[in-house]
Formats: structure tokens, sequence, C-alpha cells
């Protein structure tokens, strides 16, 4: 092998891992974890050793200099070579060590990052030295050093009395922000890929800097645990044991980002950490005091799996896509749900309402969801941004797979990037299976529709699939030079299409809120309709309390479905929370049934906001919150704020509430609008990310701020 070449891996897989860093302390996890990888390979030799890593920080104008030293096993030339080869596992995973292995971005993709990178490795008495860099838009190596006697005075320069590994390079200021000494060694202490490495008596990390110089080191929150539970989930003729660990703590924890102190730390090979979520309740306030762990077993085996990967495609975690992480979702979503509903319950005791009368609620839910729908209908037209979608190099399916359900029409979105794109260029799209369509067949692109500060067109694509087990490919493509998008759409059953006995409601059981009409979906074959005079379903409810009309015609021309079946939507209207009822219809000889439970609104009943409530949190930290699950603005009377004003008189209070219900409003439109893909994803530009949601949020708030405030006013009460 020649002393200098290129690496064989394509631009774009390093542009993806370059892009995927996004921050120096995802830059150094890189590197710290493939030291603690390196202890764990050396462990078996040398059981009592207590591994060693120093993180040196050198900040400047123009960027910062950073080294990691371990003195672990070492490099030989040959594992040197291997492991600037793409494709090949050196991690020993494949060996089954308790390594974190191939979970995160790689050696050599963390060096591409980096200008100047340096590798320096003394193995078994022979020093091994490379640079990798880039040239004409490929990544190269070159040894400098190869399979050298090691020399005292090299030791003595390197400060490795043993076998060790240093890696240097230069991080510009252009490619990630420059911390501080004291931001950094709070994050890497805090960062949820180090956590239980921090805690490990295994390991000593240490950030230096100049005369500065301190432990990396983690204190997990104090609490009890509510929850230990050991699951089972079977995928692919495999079984997975599952430890599941839940904690509360007694007080508020951070629930968002990498550097949280609470979540679920998806745990593997001892200290290992794949992902950290709290499974969909990340935002809810009343899970804001759990942290735990997730532990499987035999999660090696996943991430050896070629055939899908388990890690998204920028290494940040789970890919929630995958078969085996839907399944865990749905788990430990399931318990935490059971803990969640539980704690809501026990605080919904201690609320008050904020509001006056229920004709006052009504009054300000009307005008705060009205605006809430303006604000959201372009943006809610298109599909839901993924969490892990990332901006396109030139346009992207919102998804790589979809299922669609049979005969019914489907939309997902096409993001384009402008500033790759040219105005009024057209992207076909076409499917390699006529059984699965889609609309339109071309796109023209128009920068009038481009939003943000870092531009994106949102354009919604129609998929119609006809045949159930079918599998298409969706092709998008721009010209011979511009790399065709893709996406795999699988046609899932209809449960429309498949009434029992031809005449049911689906579903056959639905909540709603009281004296708001919910809409029931009766499905009936059209082979079952005969065209007479007298052509029509009778209904009939079990509760008084729970109330539809006696009678319903079908139309001589019904909405259909595949011309297989009729859609008839039954208004029904009720009153008395707790409230249950039977609605039965029936058709000739055909009778359906449908199960109708009247429970406090929630926001799917009526918009994003549900109601305003007094809180007594033992946290001060929060003024207000947002109940996604129910739609209710919380405001805390025990913050020193609230106290404050309350203390001057119920005027200052007044508009104290006021201004903070305007401003959590605000606050929650914008999210909204985040969550649909509104706005450049934080990992691609974090400055222009927090930047438009700022902006949005005071947009928002000098748009409605005089008309909220107004309305308000006179609507809200004095806390008891």
């Amino acid at each position: 092998m020649p002393e200098e070449y290129a690496l064989e891996v394509s631009a774009r897989w390093w542009q993806r891992a370059v892009a995927a860093i996004g921050a120096v302390e995802r830059l150094l996890v890189e590197l710290i974890t493939n030291s603690t990888d390196s202890y764990k390979r050396l462990r078996p030799k040398d059981a009592g050793q207590v591994g060693n890593i120093e993180i040196t920080y050198l900040p400047s104008e123009t960027g910062a200099e950073i080294q990691v030293r371990d003195e672990a096993e070492g490099i030989s030339f040959d594992r040197f070579q291997r492991a600037l080869e793409y494709g090949e596992d050196t991690s020993g995973l494949s060996q089954g060590l308790p390594v974190r292995g191939t979970l995160g971005i790689g050696l050599k993709d963390v060096c591409i990052a980096m200008q100047g990178s340096r590798l320096l490795s003394i193995h078994d008495g022979e020093l091994n030295e490379c640079t990798i860099y880039r040239k004409a838009g490929k990544p190269w190596v070159k040894f400098v050093r190869k399979n050298e006697i090691v020399t005292q005075e090299e030791r003595d320069n390197m400060g490795l009395k043993g076998n060790g590994t240093i890696v240097t390079g230069f991080i510009p200021k252009d490619f990630l922000p420059v911390l501080d000494f004291k931001t950094l060694h709070r994050n890497l202490c805090h960062h949820y890929m180090l956590r239980k490495i921090n805690q490990s008596p295994r390991y000593r990390l240490s950030l230096k800097s100049g005369k500065n110089e301190t432990a990396i080191n983690y204190e997990p929150p104090e609490g009890e645990t509510i929850l230990q539970k050991e699951l089972a989930i079977s995928h692919e003729s495999s079984s997975y044991h599952v430890q599941l660990t839940i904690k509360r703590s007694s007080k508020d924890l951070t629930q968002t980002g990498e550097f949280r102190d609470g979540g679920l730390g998806v745990v593997y090979n001892e200290d290992a950490v794949a992902d950290c979520s709290l499974f969909g309740f990340d935002s809810d306030p009343h899970a804001k005091k759990f942290f735990g762990e997730i532990e499987i077993q035999n999660f090696s085996r996943l991430l050896l799996d070629q055939t899908k990967s388990i890690v998204d495609e920028r290494r940040r975690g789970l890919d929630k896509r995958h078969a085996f992480v839907i399944e865990l979702t749905s788990l430990v979503a399931r318990e935490l749900d059971k803990i969640i509903d539980r704690e809501r319950k026990a605080e919904v005791k201690l609320r008050q309402p904020i509001i006056k009368s229920e004709e006052h609620l009504d009054r300000v839910l009307r005008e705060l969801n009205t605006i809430a729908r303006s604000e959201l209908r372009e943006i809610g037209e298109l599909d839901t941004l993924p969490l892990d979608w990332r901006h396109p190099d030139y346009f992207r399916f919102y998804h790589d797979t979809l299922g669609v359900p049979e005969y019914e029409s489907t939309s997902v979105g096409l993001g384009i990037n402008p500033d790759k794109i040219p105005d009024r260029s057209e992207i076909f799209l076409t499917s390699n299976d006529p059984r699965v369509e889609v609309n339109p067949s071309s796109i023209i692109v128009d920068y009038i529709k481009a939003k943000g500060m870092l531009p994106l067109i949102r354009e919604k694509v129609i998929i119609l699939g006809k045949g159930v087990g079918v599998q298409a490919k969706i092709t998008a493509k721009l010209g011979e030079t511009i790399p065709p998008e893709e996406m795999i759409v699988n046609v899932l059953p209809n449960p429309l299409l498949s009434p029992t006995d031809g005449f049911a409601f689906i579903p056959d059981e639905i909540t709603m809120s009281e004296k708001r009409t919910k809409y029931a979906t009766l499905v009936i074959e059209i082979a079952l309709i005969r065209n007479e005079d007298c052509n029509s379903i009778s209904l009939a409810s079990s509760n008084a309390n729970i109330h539809c009309q006696s009678e319903i015609r079908i139309p001589s021309r019904p909405e259909t479905l595949a011309g297989k079946v009729a859609r008839l939507q039954i208004p029904v209207k009720g009153k008395g929370i707790g409230e249950v009822a039977e609605i039965t219809a029936s058709y000739r000889d055909k009778k359906a049934k449908l199960g109708i439970k009247i429970e406090k609104r929630d926001r799917e009943s009526h918009g994003l906001f549900g109601g305003f409530d007094y809180v007594n949190w033992e946290t001060l930290e929060l003024i207000s919150d947002y109940d996604p699950k129910t739609g209710y603005i919380l405001v805390n009377r025990a913050h020193p704020s609230f106290k404050k004003h309350e203390n001057i008189g119920w005027s200052s209070l007044r508009l104290f509430v006021v201004n903070v219900i305007t401003r959590k409003v605000c606050e929650r439109i914008t999210s909204e609008k985040v969550q649909k893909g509104a706005f450049p994803s934080f990992s691609d530009n974090p400055g222009t990310f927090m930047t438009e949601v700022f902006l949005d949020i005071e947009h928002l708030y000098h748009k409605y701020g005089h008309r909220l405030y107004d309305l308000l006013e006179e609507c809200v009460k004095k806390p008891g």
C-alpha cells in the first residue's frame, strides 16, 4: 500500500458524516468513545487498569485546536490500514466485544472534518503516524511513520509510558462554533452519549486548556425508582430482553437536547448509549422529573445488521422508522403513559381554572384556535417533517419509506433546496409500478414558495395505491447531473374496504368532547344499497345524553371508496363528562354498533388550545407550560414573578397573567410550525434555526398581542 493515497469513499458519504458532527462536543464524543472502546479491547489483558483520557482544548480567534490522548492498546500499522477502510469493523463489535462499535461516525470521519488531523500511536513498542486531510474534493491519508521503534525521548514528548494513541486537529470557527472552556466542560459532563462513561470508575477523563484542568464526570439526579420492568421484543426470529428502569427526580430536569439530565438512556455493552428520549413525552409537563435507562441485551446484533441500519442517517440516535425501534417505542411509551396519567390526575385535582366561565372559555378558545389554524394552515397541508430529516442537497422526500392504505390518497412532502435548484426547473415524478400512482407527474420549482433563512420549498405529492402488498419505487428526477431521489411505497390493508358484514362503523369506538359535534364514519358496501324511494338508515342511541339524528338518507350518489363502499358521516352530540352510549344503525337486515364516551376535551377535538389553569409547581423555573395531551396552558402560582404581581394587587396580576398566556400562545404556535418543518433543522444550522424561531414568536406577539390582551383581560379571573 502506498504511503499516500485517497480514501475510497464517495464524496456524499463523508459530506454526510462531516455534517452529522454539528458541534465540537459531538466531535469529541467520537474521539472519547474511540478511546473507551480501545480500553475495553485491552481490558482482558489488564482487567485492573483505570483508563486515562486527556482532552486538550485551545480556542483562538480563528477556531480551536484539540487533542485527545489515551493510554490504551495503541494501533498497529495493520489496524491503521483497516481502520481507514470504509465497511471494515475494527472496533471488535463483530467479535462480541462490549464496545460501542458502529453507532458513531467513525475516527476517520472525525479526522476528515478537522484540519491538519494527525494520528500518533504506540503499539507494542512500535510507533505509527499518519495525517488525514482533504485534497481536490477528496479525503486523503499519508503515513509519516510506519512500525518505527519508539525512543524514550519520543515517549517523553508524547507523554506515553506504554501503549496509547494521540489524535490532534484544528476546528475552524466557520465550521463549528468555538466554545469557552467552562461551557465545553459542562456540556461534555452532561452529554447523554458520555453519561455512563462519565459515571464509571473504569475511566478517568479530564479537560485541559492552558493552565485550566478539570475532571469530566457526571452525577445523575437524585430520585426514586418508580418502575422496573423487563420487556421482550421479537424481531426477525430473534428475541431481545429489555430492562426498563424509570426514576422520578425530586426536581424538574432538562428534557431536550444532547445535554439533558432527564430522559431514558438506551444503553448497551455496559456504557454505550445509543439514544436518550422520553419516547414522545419529552415536552409533556408531567414528565419533567423522569429519567432512567433502557438496557438492551444483544443490541450489537442489530448494529451489525447491514440490511437496515438501526441508527439514523446522521448518527444522532435510533432510526425511528426501524421495526425494532417502532416496537421499543410502543412498549416504553405505553408504560410512560400510565405513569404520566397518574401524575396528571394528581395534579389536576389541585388546579384552579383561570377563565371565569364556560361561556368565556368557549369564546377564548374559539379565538385562539382560529388564530392557530390560520397560522398553521399552509404548513398543515403538507406531511410533517420527520425529526431526523435534514435539509436536502438538492431535493428530498420527507420519508425514505411510506405505508399507504389501499385506495386512500396519501400526501407526502418533497423538500426542494432553491439554493441548488434553478427557478422554473421541472422535477419529474414517476412510479415503477402502475398500481401505485403518483400525482402530480411533475413539479415546477417556484422561488416564491421558498421559506426561511435556510430556504426550503415544500411541495405536496399525492400517492394512491391499489392492491395490498404492492411495493413501488417513487422517483423524483431533474436532468442527468443531479442525483435522483427515491422513496419506497408499501400498500397496506384499508379497514374501510372491509366493513364487518358489509355494514359497520369504522372505528366502532370513539370518544368525544362535551357539547361539541363529533362525526362518526359509517361504511356500507355498494352492493347492499338499493336505489328505492325509501333508501334510509335509522339511528338510535342508548343514552339520551348522547344523541344523533334518528334517520339519515343514503345519497343517490354517495361518496365512495374504490367503488366498493360508501362512506357516510354521522353527526353525534352529547353532554356530561363520563357519559357512555351505544349508537345502533339499522339498514334492511343489517345492524352496526358504535360505542361512544364523553371525555374532558383534548386538543384533537377542539384544536391546539384546550383550556387554562392555575397550578402550584415545586419548581420555580417555569412560569408557564403547555400540556400537549389536553392543550391546556398552565400558569405557575408559585413562581416569584407571579407572587410579586399578586402582592401588588389584582390589576397588576391580571395584566401579568394575560401577558404570560399571550406569550405561551405565540410560543406554542411557533413550536407547531417547527414540528411541521417550517424552519431549517437545528442540526443543519443551529444559529439560523434559533434566530428564525425567536423572530417568529415576536412576529406573532406583535401581530396578535393587542387582540388577545383585549379578549383575555375581561375573561381571566383572580385565583382563589
